[in-house]
């Protein structure tokens, strides 16, 4: 009987300090949340750089270069949640020897709204944590001009604007005839993009990370040749239905998330 009362007794302590030390654990985290809450804004500014790979006709020795900044928007009240306003500039390039003999030169400037999930946050509501692991989609505009030359001779053989002869379709319009007057200088198209990025915290507001993103553009002009044929596709009878282009990015960045001040 003596040995069944200090059975019960050391389980009834046992609980009791594991009853403790969660009701410290959830106590240490809501105070974590509120200091958070005191020390950050809900803005950061980001600024990147890194790799393009272009995905299209023209798709060997494709790979090029990007920059860019990035203004969040981080939900206080749900720290997993935050929106990226972003502007990219960069370029894409390939070549292909068979049939086409052609290499192409794209610059193009993009800007984006990205809705973002921090998926070890938004999974684990751990809030100490130093990594990240950023899941995120949106939607953006890309302003280009692309163009194609001979790899031969180095002469232009397509374009997709020109500042005297192009006339491009307007904005969303894939198909038909060119509906503004001539000289239009940059083309401009719809992109979905869609990335991950790992990140880790250095200190107080300051994180690193690198971006994995996947970018489907809404023409498929972006290497200045459209479908199996040589045609100028900036011309009237070259608007095709093949398949759309697209680009993959790689980039390192570094971004501070602004602190509030103190007192």
């Amino acid at each position: 009987m003596r040995t069944l009362w200090i059975t019960a007794l050391a389980s009834l302590l046992f609980s009791t300090s594991e009853i403790w030390a969660q009701r410290r654990e959830i106590k240490r985290e809501i105070r974590w949340w509120r200091d958070g809450q005191k020390r950050h804004q809900p803005w950061s500014v980001a600024v990147r750089a890194g790799a393009t790979q272009f995905w299209g006709e023209l798709y060997q020795r494709n790979w090029d270069r990007e920059w860019g900044v990035d203004i969040g928007y981080h939900f206080t009240t749900a720290e997993a949640f935050s929106i990226g306003f972003e502007v990219h500039k960069g370029s894409l390039s390939g070549q292909k020897k068979q049939f086409f003999n052609s290499r192409f030169k794209n610059h193009y400037t993009s800007t984006m709204i990205l809705p973002r999930w921090d998926l070890l946050r938004g999974l684990t509501w751990d809030r100490e944590q130093r990594w990240r692991m950023i899941l995120y989609t949106g939607v953006g505009l890309s302003f280009f001009s692309a163009e194609a030359f001979d790899l031969d001779s180095g002469r232009r053989l397509r374009y997709t604007n020109d500042p005297v002869h192009s006339g491009r379709n307007a904005l969303f319009k894939k198909y038909g005839l060119p509906v503004r007057k001539l000289g239009i200088r940059k083309t401009m198209e719809r992109v979905v993009p869609l990335g991950l990025s790992p990140e880790y915290r250095i200190s107080g507001g300051l994180t690193i990370g690198m971006d994995f993103r996947f970018i489907w553009v809404r023409t498929d002009k972006m290497d200045a040749t459209s479908g199996l044929r040589t045609l100028n596709p900036e011309e009237a009878d070259s608007y095709s239905d093949t398949p759309n282009d697209a680009y993959s990015s790689t980039l390192l960045y570094i971004r501070y998330r602004f602190l509030k001040s103190p007192g």
